[in-house]
This record gives C-alpha cells, sequence and structure tokens, in this order.
C-alpha cells in the first residue's frame, strides 16, 4: 500500500517555518505542521498562520508570503470579487468598506491575502472569524 503524498512541498513548509518563527519563536514548527494537515491548499495554510501573527504584523507577514501565497493562487481580484469583499465587509464597518477594499487590494496577494488585509479592520474577534470563513480561497473556489 502506498503511503499518501504530502500535500505541500517541505520547502514551502520550511519557509513558512522560518518566516513564523521571527514572531512565535522555535514552537513555530509545531504550529506549521498541525495547521498543514488541517489546510486544503497553500493559501488557507497561509491564512491559518497568520492567525498565529500579532495583529500589528500580519500584513508584513503575509506580504512576506506573497510569493508562496501567488503560487498557491490562480485567481486574480476581479472587479465582482472586490464588490462582493466590499459587501461582506460593510456588514462589519460600514460604508468605509469600500475605501479599505481599494486601498487594500492595491497591496494583496490573492483574494486570501485581500480577505485577511480586510480582517483586520474588524474589531470584533467573532466577526473576523466569520467574515475570514467566507474568504473564497478558504472554500476552495466555491464562492
Amino acid at each position: 500500500m502506498d503511503q499518501p503524498r504530502p500535500r505541500f512541498n517541505a520547502a514551502v513548509l520550511d519557509r513558512l517555518t522560518a518566516a513564523l518563527s521571527e514572531h512565535v519563536g522555535p514552537g513555530a514548527c509545531v504550529v506549521v505542521a498541525k495547521a498543514a494537515e488541517q489546510s486544503l491548499d497553500v493559501n488557507q495554510l497561509c491564512m491559518s498562520l497568520a492567525t498565529h501573527v500579532p495583529a500589528m504584523h500580519r500584513a508584513r507577514f503575509l506580504d512576506g508570503l506573497r510569493d508562496v501565497l501567488r503560487a498557491g493562487q490562480p485567481g486574480t481580484l476581479t472587479p465582482t470579487m472586490l464588490a462582493q469583499a466590499a459587501r461582506r465587509l460593510a456588514e462589519h464597518i460600514g460604508p468605509v468598506a469600500r475605501v479599505r477594499v481599494d486601498k487594500e487590494s492595491r497591496a494583496a496577494a490573492s483574494p486570501a491575502d485581500l480577505y485577511a488585509r480586510l480582517a483586520e479592520h474588524i474589531g470584533d474577534p467573532n466577526a473576523r472569524l466569520a467574515f475570514m470563513a467566507g474568504a473564497p480561497d478558504i472554500k476552495l473556489g466555491t464562492r
């Protein structure tokens, strides 16, 4: 019986561990291993790891993984996707959501990265999690 093939390239996991260790220390290897077991793709893995980074450093963490995120995300930031993100964000922060989407979309590497950046503007942790749960990449393109 063949062993199941690992879902993630070892070099990618090493890179993610190194990036995360700057924020959480030597326990990063355990965090990455657990997140890799539960993640369906590299974007979901990166977003999961980003939750372990202090909010004030999260955007910089994701910026450092831009090429990893792009490699794992063939999609682009379409006008339809941006409008949907603005509508969803407006439920939490009101009409300023369109301005936030416009600004954050210029720096985002993928739809998942955009949602992570936008989630930082939501003060309530439960609302932030609900917003992230609807990110396009998290559901493997079901949105």
